[in-house]
């Protein structure tokens, strides 16, 4: 960074967007996003409010979620999940895989594509019967998480744990 490498790009359209931020929670970088924003901090050409995200899957916020359910809660996590739930929003739709048992699909082939749709990160953690992600969730006062978002098929957090059938969700 030092040396002028820019960590966010200009797309077709004139955008700035950051591969590099959402690469880097995805894989629980986290280090090196406090270094990234301590650097953009000190100068004063701070570009991080101006670099946009999409609400894909490919959102930093996803990533930090998808990050904590495969490797568990961290303080790094933790710390960046408040980051970007603040700046994308805790209740807010966003892409995630769709989940297996959500009603009946017809027989797919060998190598089925996975087929996605939008939930809200309370929503995924159930699905993925994540305890502890859930429990942060609902516990943390900061992110104002709704008990209530339904998903885009209109199915509530609460009918989602129904459907898991999990006795600690």
């Amino acid at each position: 960074l030092s040396a002028g490498l820019k960590w966010y790009a200009e797309d077709e359209n004139g955008t700035l967007r950051s591969r590099a931020v959402e690469y880097l929670a995805q894989h629980g970088s986290f280090e090196i996003l406090n270094a990234l924003k301590e650097w953009d901090a000190k100068h004063t050409d701070s570009q991080s409010a101006l670099v946009h995200f999409t609400y894909d899957n490919d959102n930093p916020l996803v990533g930090v979620i998808e990050h904590w359910i495969r490797f568990g809660p961290s303080e790094g996590a933790k710390t960046w999940l408040r980051i970007f739930a603040d700046k994308f929003g805790a209740n807010t739709l966003m892409r995630y895989e769709r989940p297996a048992f959500d009603g009946l699909v017809p027989w797919l082939g060998n190598r089925p594509e996975p087929a996605f749709t939008r939930m809200t990160p309370l929503i995924r953690a159930i699905q993925a019967k994540c305890v502890t992600l859930v429990t942060f969730l609902v516990q943390e006062k900061f992110l104002k998480t709704n008990l209530n978002q339904p998903d885009e098929n209109g199915l509530t957090p609460l009918m989602h744990a129904c459907m898991v059938n999990d006795d600690q969700i």
